[in-house]
């Protein structure tokens, strides 16, 4: 039932049925003719009614005065609002509030009553606390930099328009990451700024960095690096303002000589005693040791050099632990070196092969019955050394060039004719019915190759004793130079005759023809003719070499630089000008979780300084992803998975150490989730070296600038916190301009009226009965 003025019934049907019921009497009454005095009548009427009002159940529902707190911010963030002067705090007051009374507040860290007709003064704090008294209602004077209250009564918002656009400079961020350091700073002017200016210490020149210059409005983000000779990064923001608290932070950086490098090569010695030097085959197995490297440098190393369990140790460490590798060039390097089909050629961003091909390579073994026999103390045949030599030579062979492979004895037999050399690899060779037998007839394998010639040379090496029978050798060996195919020869007896006509061909098709009689020694020795066949994998002259401009080194000339290509996705560092050509000198990439940086040339030390300094990193364990959020609190957030297990219940701490202390700060992780870790802790007012360390073992380590009190992050009105504020408690953002009176109500009360009315209705009904009875 709707309300009448302030009045509601609870219980609008027992009033109806009480309407009902005197409806009856009266009619009863009237039927029976019951003579009462007139005075009686209405007495007893007034009492029915006020007792049928009373069965609804009737509530008065009003408002009490309401209690009014004025709240103040007198936090440092405030400093300079316009509610800090008396009279115009005085009039605001009067202008919202009227006459109604009130009591005032002041509050930063804590809350005090205050007398309003007294001046307003800042009081002194780490960080604003909003802790309202238990009143009716609040208007709220303050920039609304604060962390929001769950549960406080309605409250107005007064937006204070000389904290509107707050001019403030403040550097609000610096990390740093080996020797890059990042900067962020927040600039907000008006009319009346005077001009600021960034002010740094501790970092190289850098042409991004505006030092001295003025700072336009906004934010920026800066990036240079250390002055490796200094221990402090300072980042000042120079010029007035009425926040200095903000202007500055300082990070202490670990020295860059604690990062390891290691330098891998048996030629020269490192450029300086910042580099661990390592010979190719003293590469550590086990996996945990390449956590320790910052960057791994190969110089001038060739593929055979490195054991493959090694190799695959350097990937792991790239691709997974987040390492940086360089590779360096020189006559064992690349091609020349034997990369090839190698986890190190998977891992350089320069291809030791072009990427269409160039050579046909054509592998051609006896499988004569001679072959089928074992050497004392060997238990493998000749045959199966002469397939296992030829299988193991594939990977030397440039991927994209083609490669046809086969056998002959009585006749010839191909396994495979014209795939890629990485095609040719993933056979399953040599096909299952081949096995060694019958006489060695080599002729018809050279008159089917001849007419197969091409504008492509081929490169056609033979795996035999050599002791077969050749007519017209000299007609065969035109035709083959005709068709660009150079015939070579490993033999695998006694050192063939000169007139062995096999050797007559290779001499005149320019060949080369190599002598093993020992079948283990038959993998290498191929590998050897291979090398001696192979085409210049080096480029000899004068050349130019020039850098990207982000790798800030000279041009100079080279005289030596290996051929190579860049493969897709990289960035191109370094092009060498020579011989009429323009070739990739230098690239970089992204490899998983690290990256790989590949020269094409022997790199002076320069050099190598330099682009060490710009791609090493701190290997990482791959099963913790770490990400951080530096701001008036340090969060860290570490997921931890292996093999797609979450790995839970570990004693993750966050160790905290100052520059010059050796006793830690220690912070432990919360497990929020399945493999998931979180901290949350103030940031540290002075810088700190921080390790998130598991068991005494170090997942990550990192820099933390000192920082200011969390008053400083934010300075002017937070728009957004004013109107969330104003939603959760029923209030509203007033603006400057807005003079109207607040509409402020106190809490409802409900007064019940059913008792009072009964009680009423009923000396009315008793008075009215007594007063017939008198008459009577």
């Amino acid at each position: 039932m709707p309300p009448i003025a302030n009045f509601q019934f609870t219980w609008p049907s027992g009033l109806y049925a009480a309407l009902a019921i005197i409806i009856v009497a009266i009619a009863i009454a009237a039927l029976r003719r019951i003579a009462l005095p007139r005075a009686s009548l209405v007495l007893i009427a007034l009492g029915m009614i006020l007792l049928a009002l009373a069965t609804g159940a009737p509530v008065y529902r009003g408002h009490k005065t309401p209690e009014i707190a004025v709240m103040i911010d007198v936090s440092p963030s405030t400093r300079g609002a316009a509610y800090y002067q008396s009279e115009r705090f005085r009039q605001r007051i009067a202008e919202l509030l009227g006459t109604r009374s009130f009591r005032t507040y002041a509050f930063s860290e804590s809350l005090e009553e205050v007398n309003p007709q007294q001046p307003l003064v800042e009081r002194a704090a780490d960080g604003t606390n909003f802790a309202p008294p238990p009143v009716d209602a609040i208007v709220l004077f303050s920039d609304a930099n604060f962390d929001l209250p769950a549960t406080v009564p309605p409250i107005q918002v007064v937006v204070d328009p000389l904290l509107e656009r707050a001019a403030d400079g403040a550097v609000t961020r610096m990390s740093i990451n080996n020797d890059d350091v990042t900067i962020a700073v927040r600039n907000h002017v008006d009319a009346t700024s005077t001009p600021r200016y960034l002010q740094l210490e501790g970092l190289l020149p850098s042409a991004s960095m505006p030092t001295g210059e003025t700072l336009g409005h906004g934010e920026f983000i800066f990036h240079a690096s250390r002055d490796p000779n200094l221990r402090t990064i300072v980042a000042r923001v120079m010029g007035q303002d009425r926040w200095p608290e903000n202007d500055e932070m300082r990070i202490f950086a670990p020295p860059l000589s604690s990062i390891e490098r290691w330098w891998i090569g048996a030629g020269r010695p490192p450029p300086d005693a910042g580099w661990q030097a390592i010979p190719p085959d003293s590469l550590p197995l086990e996996a945990a040791a390449y956590l320790a490297p910052s960057v791994i440098l190969l110089d001038n190393v060739p593929a055979d050099a490195i054991a493959p369990a090694a190799q695959q140790r350097i990937a792991q460490y790239v691709r997974d632990l987040g390492g940086s590798l360089i590779i360096i060039g020189g006559e064992n390097s690349f091609g020349a070196g034997g990369y090839f089909g190698t986890t190190l050629e998977s891992l350089s961003p320069l291809s030791s092969a072009p990427p269409a091909p160039t050579r046909h390579w054509i592998f051609l073994a006896d499988s004569s019955g001679s072959m089928a026999g074992t050497l004392p103390g060997n238990s493998q045949t000749k045959w199966q050394h002469a397939v296992e030599a030829m299988l193991r030579a594939l990977p030397s062979i440039p991927p994209n060039d083609l490669v046809t492979i086969g056998s002959f004895a009585r006749d010839v037999r191909w396994w495979s004719t014209s795939r890629t050399a990485a095609e040719t690899r993933q056979l399953n060779l040599p096909p299952p019915d081949v096995t060694p037998n019958g006489p060695t007839n080599l002729q018809p394998a050279l008159e089917q190759i001849a007419p197969r010639g091409s504008e492509m040379p081929t490169e056609f090496l033979i795996l035999s004793d050599a002791d077969a029978a050749i007519t017209d050798t000299e007609d065969l060996a035109r035709k083959l130079t005709s068709a660009k195919i150079r015939v070579h020869l490993l033999a695998t007896g006694a050192d063939p005759p000169a007139d062995n006509p096999v050797s007559r061909i290779v001499r005149a098709t320019g060949g080369q023809q190599f002598r093993e009689s020992d079948p283990t020694r038959w993998s290498s020795r191929v590998k050897e003719l291979l090398r001696a066949t192979m085409p210049e994998l080096l480029a000899r002259g004068m050349g130019t070499l020039t850098f990207d401009p982000s790798a800030n080194l000279p041009p100079r000339d080279v005289e030596l630089w290996n051929r190579t290509w860049p493969k897709p996705e990289t960035e191109l560092l370094a092009t060498i000008f020579g011989n009429g050509n323009a070739t990739a000198g230098g690239a970089q990439w992204n490899l998983g979780a690290g990256q790989a940086v590949a020269l094409a040339f022997p790199a002076t030390s320069q050099e190598i300084s330099a682009l060490a300094n710009q791609a090493e990193r701190m290997p990482r364990d791959p099963r913790f992803s770490v990400r951080r959020e530096e701001g008036a609190d340090l969060k860290i957030t570490i997921d931890a998975i292996e093999q797609d297990r979450y790995l839970n219940g570990l004693p993750l701490q966050l160790m905290l150490r100052d520059d010059s202390s050796s006793a830690p700060i220690t912070v432990p992780f919360t497990q929020a989730a399945p493999g998931r870790y979180e901290l949350s802790t103030p940031a540290p007012r002075t810088s700190k070296l921080a390790t998130i360390v598991q068991d005494g073992r170090v997942i990550e380590r990192f820099a933390l600038a000192g920082r200011y009190p969390r008053e400083f992050d934010a300075i002017g009105n937070d728009r957004d916190a004013m109107r969330e504020l104003a939603r959760r408690t029923g209030g509203r953002v007033i603006e400057p301009a807005d003079a109207q009176t607040l509409d402020i109500k106190g809490p409802t009360r409900n007064i019940a009226l059913t008792s009072e009315l009964a009680f009423a209705g009923a000396a009315l009904i008793a008075i009215g009965l007594l007063h017939w009875r008198r008459m009577t």
